[in-house]
């Protein structure tokens, strides 16, 4: 093949990696992320440019110069390569620097060995005829194999972390992948074209399909703008909450963390690159905090403790991070700071006189309705004390879900059978009162084995229900109250131990 045809055939290559060098080199002036492809695309022009040259040269010994030159920007563009697929696949997984150091070694040893007097080591080279074709035989020395080796090791370290990346890859990412998918499948066509010896020898199919490559690089991170841009405005928005995030990978070991995390952990003596989710919380409740039960996803869980001698309220959530399909790559723990809003929870509860959990009257609403109750119009006064059997077991061994679910079927019981005229709160975890208004022992009574058999219905709960009650009535207005009340509280003790021995 003539040296004039093959210049025609590399001029194309030449103009594409020379634009996306300089389309790259200006772009990476605001983004760094594309420093790589630039220097990518500045190896593969600098590639071609010296097969070209080797052209026009008619000084044998500068001829062979050059000719070795080109193989020295053989191993740059394969490192940049990886290192740019890399970047583009695994955002979440920076290579470090000392390791990136290491990747540009071989390459850098090429540069010594190919352009001093050690080039045999790499090939040796016979020049048979400059012009009008350019005929060249050659050897390979011992350092050409390592070379070799490097560059095969790169190539396949690519393709894995393109497959691992392009398949995980949200739809809206798969444009630029698939663009990416194509540089990187030419260039090994390229590859395989030269190894079977198809093209002549001064015709390096790999340098011209690194070229292409370099182009569909260039085509991908254009297309993908708007998702660099979403990954952008996703990293401020990360950075900028308040909240305290931290990522975690599969075993639960804190991955990546935001500012704000850093600095209250910190505070607190933590160094969260080296915990996991479960050792934090240890560390949190050795440090005095208080950790809640977890509930649903949304409600999270809550745990308290002091900080600045201030009490601190911090709502921890649970996000999963699935694929499209199902494959659970780790999570992200929200903590949120959630103490006001808890403590007007609490204010509300407290001047609203309601249980936020039953929706009953609270232990506030009682004592104001004892004073209201203890008046002659209300005489006769009957009281029943109800405790739910069971709410520790149940919290124990289901969880405090359940347990508010056998709380809140209760208060349903409860709320059904009291009238208008009587009253009943939640006084206490577990414990319920009935105040009835103008009733004798016959109406408490009947009330108190109504209450039961509605309970014997709830067979279908995941756990037993079942209310041990007393009862006891004020007939006149000279009778302590407090003394009723307790001798009503006496007697449900005597059938929960009652029902305790029939369940023997």
């Amino acid at each position: 093949m003539y040296n004039s045809t093959v210049f025609v055939v590399y001029i194309p290559f030449l103009l594409i990696s020379g634009y996306v060098f300089v389309a790259e080199l200006v772009r990476s002036m605001n983004n760094r992320s594309n420093i790589m492809l630039a220097f990518m695309a500045f190896s593969v022009l600098g590639w071609n440019a010296s097969l070209v040259a080797v052209l026009f040269i008619r000084d044998i010994p500068t001829n062979i110069f050059i000719w070795n030159l080109a193989i020295v920007f053989v191993n740059f563009a394969t490192t940049a390569k990886f290192l740019f697929v890399y970047k583009v696949f695994r955002p979440e997984r920076k290579i470090a620097k000392p390791i990136a150091a290491i990747l540009f070694i071989v390459p850098i040893v090429n540069v010594i060995i190919s352009l001093s007097p050690m080039s045999h080591l790499m090939r040796e080279s016979e020049i048979i005829s400059l012009y009008p074709v350019h005929e060249v035989v050659y050897s390979w020395g011992p350092w050409f194999w390592i070379h070799t080796t490097y560059s095969y090791a790169l190539a396949v370290a690519t393709i894995i972390t393109l497959i691992r990346g392009h398949i995980s890859k949200p739809r809206f990412y798969r444009l630029a992948s698939s663009l990416v998918a194509i540089g990187v499948a030419v260039t090994l066509i390229g590859n395989l074209l030269v190894l079977s010896g198809i093209p002549p020898t001064i015709l390096d199919l790999t340098a011209i399909m690194a070229a292409v490559s370099a182009l569909f690089f260039h085509l991908a991170i254009s297309t993908n703008d708007h998702s660099l841009y979403s990954r952008y405005a996703r990293s401020k928005v990360f950075n900028f909450i308040d909240d305290y995030v931290l990522v975690l990978g599969a075993g639960g070991h804190v991955s990546d963390f935001n500012p704000s995390a850093n600095r209250w952990f910190s505070s607190l003596g933590i160094d969260l690159r080296t915990t996991t989710l479960d050792s934090l919380l240890k560390i949190l409740t050795q440090k005095g905090a208080t950790i809640g039960e977890s509930l649903d996803d949304e409600a999270g869980r809550d745990i308290i403790i002091t900080d600045n001698g201030f009490p601190l309220v911090l709502n921890m959530r649970i996000h999963e991070m699935v694929d499209e399909k199902l494959y659970k790559h780790g999570s992200i723990a929200f903590f949120s700071n959630v103490t006001q809003s808890r403590m007007l929870l609490k204010r509300l509860e407290k001047e609203a006189g309601m249980d936020s959990l039953t929706g009953l009257p609270n232990r506030i609403a009682y004592d104001g309705a004892k004073v209201r109750y203890d008046v002659e119009e209300h005489m006769p006064l009957s009281v029943i004390v109800c405790d739910v059997n069971g709410l520790k077991e149940v919290n124990d061994t289901l969880g405090h879900n359940y347990g508010d679910m056998l709380l809140q079927t209760a208060s349903e019981i409860l709320i059904e059978v009291c009238e208008k005229q009587h009253f009943v709160a939640r006084i206490g975890g577990d414990e319920f009162l009935f105040l009835l208004s103008n009733m004798k022992e016959d109406y408490a009574e009947d009330l108190i084995k109504r209450i039961k058999r509605m309970v014997a219905n709830y067979t279908y709960l995941p756990f037993k229900l079942s209310m041990a009650m007393g009862m006891a009535t004020k007939h006149e207005i000279h009778e302590s109250l407090v003394d009723v009340i307790a001798l009503a509280d006496n007697r449900m003790y005597e059938d929960k131990k009652q029902m305790k021995e029939r369940d023997k």
